[in-house]
């Protein structure tokens, strides 16, 4: 709960919660004033006054309403703004390794539900604590001025439909949970294969994907029926210890019109504050069952997001970085990764060689500090240092592109002239593509760059590591994607512009190699200078 007030605005709470306030007194103040004008002798003048005075509430109570909800609306909205980029930068702060083991939809799914139930929890929490309480209390207030016997009968019915409430909807709870998790199955199943649709169309798998989504839909659909029951059971409990709140209230009305009192004004408070009551306790149990909501979900998105790194120190200048007895798996499963001893100096070219899954990616990112060392030593400049990053650049095919405009992906927020990039996109060997394309850097590429072969992809992706312009570059595989002639453009463009870089290379080809002063291979999960 506390998380929450750190993405609410504080100031235009507390300006709504006092409307609220404002609000719900004038509108539970209603029962009372039918009661008050109801009285006998009724007049004329009586229902004149009543009236001006109830349209004259109501009057109010819209312009007021319609305030309240503008309020509401962009509170709510801010509120939104807040979650994602305060969760956003939860996530990022994840380490590498919990990254691997989560699935983004799931994520993404689990921080909007928290979000959108934390914004109604805030929002009830504002409106039907305050209207139970007016209610409640104006209520007792006027029984125990009539009855006090009626008015202590009231309150324990009232008392035990609440708690009737909350004890049905906790065992519910437990329900619900099971309910949530088997959602999110549902959810991640349906995001993977949409994100993926394309291998979908292509394998002709769409029978396949149906009938994995329907498979887990069908445990989740009875797991709603038991929650769905436990809803049901919670209601019709409710309703009938609030009958039995009008059945005192009708012998109480009997009892006073039976000694020639006048029963009608308290007929009309009773009944219609009752049913004040009755909706009030409904929107107070509804706030406890969005708390309990809230809390299952926050609960389930801490578990996915954890682990999150201390601030590492960003190393982005060094004369000499050695890493030395390194030893990397990730888990029992996996074959360990010994680096018995690997040196960069500044303005080294080197390059890493090695069968597939030896390891070769994992080490750029052991280098790259992604992942927390159990075993092994860091020495910058003669210095032993822990947890630190270095301030990289990763060439790469798991660096994806966003569902935005090729400009900007290539200038991620920087400003660089339209000469510059096309120029780079030419020397890619990008031009026809380029000039076939009728909205040029305006062109929007689609999620993780779908609309994009896998050769446009690997070039755009070098011309974006060159326009960020750091120190230090990591390339894994730059070329696999590629013909001779264009890879040879990718070679001259490497030593073009990272010439005073410091950069590693992870490839099989030979001519990459020539481009490095210093080499290491990897075999048998051990890597050393060669």
């Amino acid at each position: 709960m506390r998380e929450l007030f750190k993405i609410i605005n504080k100031k235009k709470y507390i300006i709504l919660l006092m409307l609220m306030i404002i609000f719900v007194s004038i509108d539970k103040v209603q029962p009372l004033i039918l009661s008050y004008y109801t009285k006998s002798p009724v007049t004329s003048e009586k229902i004149l006054k009543l009236i001006i005075i109830y349209i004259g509430t109501l009057l109010f109570l819209y312009f007021m309403n319609v305030i309240i909800q503008v309020l509401q609306s962009k509170s709510r909205e801010e509120m939104k703004m807040n979650g994602l980029s305060y969760y956003l930068k939860k996530v990022e702060k994840m380490t590498y390794d919990n990254l691997s083991k989560v699935h983004s939809g799931v994520i993404q799914s689990l921080i909007m539900d928290v979000i959108n139930r934390g914004n109604t929890v805030i929002e009830c929490l504002m409106q039907y604590i305050i209207d139970i309480l007016i209610s409640l209390g104006t209520f007792i207030y006027v029984s125990c001025s009539q009855s006090l016997v009626t008015g202590i009968i009231i309150i324990v019915l009232c008392t035990i439909a609440i708690m009737s409430k909350i004890f049905i909807r906790k065992t519910w709870i437990v329900f619900e949970k099971s309910t949530r998790k088997k959602w999110s199955k549902i959810n991640a199943a349906f995001i993977d294969f949409l994100s993926n649709i394309i291998t979908v169309k292509k394998l002709n798998i769409e029978e396949y994907a149906d009938n994995e989504l329907r498979k887990s839909g069908n445990d989740y659909l009875k797991s709603v029926g038991k929650s769905s029951f436990k809803i049901s059971l919670t209601s019709l409990v409710f309703n009938l210890i609030m009958t039995l709140t009008y059945g005192v209230v009708f012998v109480q009305t009997y009892q006073t019109v039976k000694t020639g009192g006048d029963g009608l004004p308290y007929l009309i408070f009773y009944l219609t504050a009752l049913l004040n009551v009755r909706h009030s306790i409904n929107n107070f149990a509804r706030t406890i069952d969005e708390i309990n909501k809230f809390v299952s979900s926050k609960k389930q998105l801490d578990e996915n997001i954890k682990e999150l790194e201390k601030e590492k120190e960003l190393i982005n200048e060094f004369n000499e970085v050695i890493y030395s007895n390194i030893k990397f798996n990730y888990g029992e499963t996996t074959q360990t990764i010994f680096i018995p001893k690997f040196e960069i100096k500044k303005g080294d070219k080197i390059s890493i060689i090695g069968e597939s899954g030896q390891g070769k990616s994992t080490s750029l990112n052991i280098f790259a500090g992604f992942y927390k060392l159990k075993e092994g030593n860091v020495i910058v400049d003669n210095i032993e240092k822990h947890d630190i990053r270095l301030d990289v650049v990763f060439i790469s095919q798991e660096t994806e592109f966003f569902d935005t405009t090729i400009r900007n992906n290539l200038c991620l927020g920087k400003d660089i002239s339209d000469e510059r990039i096309i120029n780079l996109l030419y020397e890619a060997g990008l031009a026809e593509w380029y000039n076939n394309l009728e909205n040029g850097l305006e062109t929007v590429v689609g999620e993780k760059g779908v609309k994009l072969s896998a050769g446009q992809k690997q070039r755009l992706n070098l011309i974006r590591g060159i326009l960020i312009n750091k120190e230090i570059y990591f390339l894994d595989e730059p070329t696999s994607n590629l013909d001779k002639d264009t890879e040879i453009k990718i070679y001259n463009m490497i030593e073009k512009y990272l010439k005073d870089k410091t950069y590693i290379i992870v490839t099989h080809r030979p001519k990459a190699q020539n481009l490095c002063m210093k080499h290491y291979k990897i075999f048998n999960h051990r890597l050393e200078q060669m």
